[in-house]
């Protein structure tokens, strides 16, 4: 059995990818806000400060099926408005 490589190099292409499966696909983003450790030393709080380091701590998660995704702008737009600050997301 051989199977055809997929290159996924965008969200589009994730979608895209997603959609096509047999089975309905849900997706879940999780969205994070870097902070610092609990009791951290100074050197970590100096890392931190210069935007390195620190934990990444969950602050929004979601789950969504392929059909209420259009894209990864609308769904950065949609985490906005919770008004939760994130950092970084996460698939």
């Amino acid at each position: 059995m051989t199977t055809d490589a997929v290159t996924i190099a965008t969200f589009a292409d994730l979608l895209h990818e997603a959609r096509k499966q047999p089975k309905p696909q849900r997706l879940l983003f999780v969205f994070v806000r870097a902070e610092l450790p609990d009791f951290p030393d100074a050197e970590q709080r100096r890392r931190f400060e210069q935007g390195e380091g620190g934990v990444l701590v969950p602050v929004v998660c979601v789950d969504k099926s392929t059909q209420e995704l259009t894209s990864m702008a609308a769904l950065v737009e949609e985490s906005r408005r919770t008004e939760i600050e994130w950092d970084l997301g996460s698939l």
